[in-house]
């Protein structure tokens, strides 16, 4: 007698996990990346000091300045191009950590408006309460020149970096384990803590916080990364204009 061939049980397809690195993995290469952007931040000035050493004989200021903007500008490539490759590596697009791409016009206002007066009642609070705050650095090239590079870098750039490496990755990355809220706390943690600028400044610190919490709470509401990077854009940008129109040589 001929064995009747046994027919093949079908498998389940096995369910793909976003983001595909625990939480601990992700906050140790933010940790590297952050020593590494140091790293190079420190190289751009040994550069340009090299530079204004041999054209000017000395320290230029205004050099100094170009120094760090251009780390901050060269940042945010390098940065997107690695979550780009490691995110293939493992099979998984930026799709994956965005969400929906498709914009939706009353949630990017209300996200730009809600960013503008958040950051706007932290400048009231500072100037109302005398809280003291991080000093305005020297202009040594025109103000607007230097509020435009601001805005393209610690604003534009800083928001999409930011929020694809703590929303995106890390956000996402706590809530496959813990509650939103929990989530929402530690990853907010974490964002406040890289910004070590402003480590002697407690209320600058709780104000990063809070802006990771919004920002989260943001993706979590509209599982895409459009409004929280709308309200982080238009947060920095009110803080970046607002220092400015400060600053006493203005």
């Amino acid at each position: 007698m001929s064995e009747t061939p046994e027919t093949p049980v079908s498998q389940p397809p096995v369910e793909r996990v976003f983001p595909p690195w625990p939480a601990g993995r992700i906050v140790f290469w933010i940790a590297v990346g952050f020593i590494l952007s140091i790293i190079m931040g420190i190289l751009i000035g040994l550069t340009v000091t090299t530079l204004s050493i041999y054209l000017v004989g000395g320290i230029d200021e205004g050099m100094a300045q170009i120094a760090g903007h251009l780390a901050l500008f060269l940042q945010g490539p390098i940065v997107f191009s690695l979550i780009l490759l490691l995110l293939r590596r493992k099979g998984f697009t930026l799709g994956d950590a965005w969400g929906a791409y498709s914009l939706e016009v009353r949630q990017l206002w209300t996200a730009l408006l809600a960013g503008v007066a958040f950051m706007s009642a932290t400048d009231l609070s500072v100037r109302v309460f005398h809280i003291e705050a991080p000093p305005l650095p020297a202009l040594a090239w025109d103000w607007r020149l230097l509020l435009a590079s601001d805005v393209l870098t610690t604003a534009l750039i800083a928001a999409f970096m930011e929020e694809l490496l703590f929303r995106g990755l890390l956000y996402r990355a706590f809530r496959l384990r813990f509650s939103v809220l929990n989530a929402l706390l530690f990853s907010s943690l974490i964002f406040a803590l890289i910004h070590t600028q402003y480590i002697q400044y407690p209320f600058y610190m709780a104000v990063v916080f809070l802006m990771g919490v919004v920002c989260a709470f943001l993706l979590e509401r509209t599982r895409s990364l459009n409004s929280s990077i709308a309200f982080h854009f238009a947060a920095n940008t009110t803080a970046i204009t607002t220092s400015y129109f400060n600053h006493p040589t203005v």
